[in-house]
């Protein structure tokens, strides 16, 4: 994943975890909206993929947002 900061807005409507700069943490499936995690992902790989078209990536996706 490409950090947390992006997706403050899905994070709200995930349900209950925690998280730090780049890890959601979750104790049970059933405590979160499953579609929510799945968008986040989808559009983390999805800003992942389009940056690696520009070439290598050279740096900690997460730290440079």
């Amino acid at each position: 994943m490409d950090g947390t900061k992006r997706y403050s807005t899905l994070l709200s409507k995930l349900g209950k975890h925690t998280i730090t700069g780049y890890c959601i943490y979750i104790k049970k499936l059933s405590d979160i909206a499953l579609p929510v995690l799945v968008e986040m992902l989808e559009k983390s790989y999805d800003n992942i993929e389009t940056q690696s078209k520009n070439g290598p990536i050279d740096r900690i996706l997460w730290q440079s947002e």
